[in-house]
């Protein structure tokens, strides 16, 4: 599932890549690459444009995956069923 995640977290900064702004400040410190957003800094700028909707929640359901996974948690089916990942998985 990491793999997936980074895809399409390099695929969304390529896609928004005129919306975001750096540098970014962290409570780990300031980000001045885009290509060092993770996918709660993308959501977190996403969120103050005009974004679409779907967009938006893709965001929210990759980065609630990535959460899940990096604490070790499952990943719940109704997670990776959800309509903003349709089409997707390769």
């Amino acid at each position: 599932m990491f793999p997936f995640v980074e895809e399409q977290r390099v695929e969304l900064i390529a896609r928004f890549r005129s919306f975001l702004r750096v540098p970014h400040e962290t409570p780990f410190g300031t980000i001045t690459d885009i290509r060092d957003f993770e996918l709660g800094h993308l959501l977190y700028q996403v969120r103050k444009r005009n974004i679409d909707e779907p967009t938006r929640r893709l965001l929210g359901t990759l980065t609630d995956i990535r959460h899940r996974l990096a604490h070790l948690e499952s990943v719940p089916y109704e997670l990776l069923a959800s309509p903003e990942l349709a089409g997707r998985f390769a």
